[in-house]
């Protein structure tokens, strides 16, 4: 699968912002409850830039 980069113009880029603002901090506070509730997350996450998981895989989603 090959990566297409995407240049937007500054004014696509400012149309995107109220979104982000919206968007980003749901998305850390979804990040922090998955950490918080599942440790495996947070290991997993630790081990994925180095092409690791966890001992669970993905059990711990179903």
């Amino acid at each position: 699968m090959s990566i297409k980069n995407k240049y937007f113009s500054v004014e696509e880029a400012n149309s995107f912002i109220p979104k982000l603002l919206i968007d980003i901090p749901r998305i850390q506070s979804l990040m922090k409850s998955l950490v918080c509730e599942y440790p495996d997350v947070r290991k997993a996450r630790e081990k994925a830039q180095f092409n690791g998981g966890s001992l669970q895989g993905a059990d711990y989603i179903n």
